[in-house]
């Protein structure tokens, strides 16, 4: 799709998801050294509930589509997915999948920054609540995807949200009957291979 604004009212769970990455603390990687994280994610717009959310060392199109294959294994297929013009939302590994899933993707118009207020928001709720109290000394991925999915299932999903009125995980579980599973007969796995076209010479 092309750069524009978001649809308007949204009545139900997966009407509308957004995608986008926050960047996260310092964490020591395999082998010792620190590296910078990033919290990829992915928002459902009409209950605030995240099917996925998980850190990465890179914000790359990989570390994004393996945050979206989990979300879409667990909770079926958005209507819609609101995403930025940032590499990994314009690649064309994205339009595939989504174009394969009957998924419709948009991206926000150039610096439209107040576009995806709802998740920038909930960036926002896991700086004070999460990264605030974390230890000043780094720990490791790891360590920090366990606190952040505790805080996610004890917290965040299970308070009334201030602008639903409701917990995103009652929410979202009442919203059921209007999620849309994955398509039948379709390999998840075979839609999320990255294709590379080659040319081969005469001799091989």
């Amino acid at each position: 799709a092309e750069a524009g604004a978001a649809p308007g009212d949204l009545v139900h769970a997966g009407d509308l998801w957004m995608g986008d990455v926050m960047h996260g603390p310092l964490v020591v990687a395999p082998g010792g050294k620190l590296r910078k994280s990033y919290l990829v994610s992915q928002l459902d717009a009409a209950t605030r509930y995240l099917p996925h959310s998980y850190f990465a060392l890179s914000e790359d199109a990989c570390a994004h589509e393996y945050g979206m294959k989990q979300a879409l294994l667990k909770a079926g297929r958005p209507r819609a997915y609101y995403v930025d013009l940032g590499a990994a939302y314009v690649a064309r590994s994205l339009r595939l999948i989504c174009g394969e899933l009957g998924i419709h993707l948009i991206h926000t118009a150039p610096r439209d920054c107040q576009a995806k207020g709802a998740i920038e928001r909930w960036h926002r709720t896991w700086r004070d609540e999460v990264g605030d109290e974390l230890s000043k000394e780094p720990i490791t991925l790891d360590e920090l995807n366990a606190i952040h999915w505790a805080w996610l299932g004890a917290e965040y999903h299970a308070r009334v949200h201030s602008t639903t009125g409701r917990a995103p995980r009652e929410h979202w579980l009442g919203e059921i009957a209007h999620l849309r599973t994955l398509p039948g007969g379709v390999s998840i796995d075979e839609v999320f291979l990255h294709r590379a076209v080659r040319t081969v010479r005469k001799d091989a």
